[in-house]
């Protein structure tokens, strides 16, 4: 006796994001500005081919003691891991805080939404959308409850969204080269990892523009 094959049944869509990592990038680019400030610096003290003229050896003097200011900040903060990357999955969101990685479990969560930022300029042939910055923007349950189990949680604190009651903001991917037109086009798995992990908790994606330069939420 033959039996219809049993219906499949529903799958949660997981989704990860691992940013890519710079470090060997910032060294260089430092190294390469410890370089020209030495050089900037020489040029002030008198020391180039040609002696240049005072005025403008304290401008060589200002320049390059801000590139190396730059460059040893870039060094400093070379091999600091700001966030380590995003995983949202059926048993909740798990975010890399500093060195730390942080489970958001979905019982503690009220609401989850994903938003896309475009900076607008204003260039001399049009107004056009320069960069991208997907987030996943959370309100919990309880936030103080929350940040008092995970401190690490503090330093996700999202201050532009918190009267819409979103108080923490993950990013999630940055830079020019993100999709612009239609919310549809910007992290689609990610958009359909959240419909089915999620569930009502879910509250859909939108993008919002603003002019380059403004705050960061």
């Amino acid at each position: 006796m033959s039996h219809p094959p049993a219906a499949p049944g529903p799958q949660v869509t997981t989704f990860s994001y691992a940013p890519k990592r710079v470090t060997a990038l910032l060294v260089g680019v430092a190294l390469v500005g410890l370089g020209t400030a030495a050089m900037l610096v020489l040029l002030a003290l008198g020391r180039g081919v040609e002696p240049q003229p005072v005025p403008l050896r304290v401008v060589f003097g200002i320049v390059g003691a801000a590139v190396a200011v730059g460059a040893l900040w870039m060094l400093a903060t070379a091999g600091v891991r700001r966030q380590l990357g995003v995983d949202v999955g059926p048993s909740g969101i798990d975010v890399g805080v500093g060195r730390e990685t942080v489970h958001l479990p979905w019982s503690q969560i009220a609401a989850v939404r994903f938003r896309v930022y475009l900076d607008r300029a204003l260039t001399p042939l049009d107004l056009v959308d320069r960069e991208s910055y997907p987030r996943l923007e959370i309100a919990f349950r309880d936030t103080d409850a929350a940040e008092a189990a995970l401190p690490a949680l503090r330093r996700l604190r999202s201050t532009g969204t918190t009267a819409e009651g979103y108080t923490h903001g993950i990013d999630v991917g940055t830079g020019p080269f993100l999709p612009r037109a239609g919310i549809e086009r910007h992290l689609p798995e990610l958009q359909q990892a959240l419909a089915t992990a999620a569930g009502p908790l879910y509250r859909g994606a939108s993008v919002e523009k603003r002019w380059f330069g403004s705050r960061r939420r």
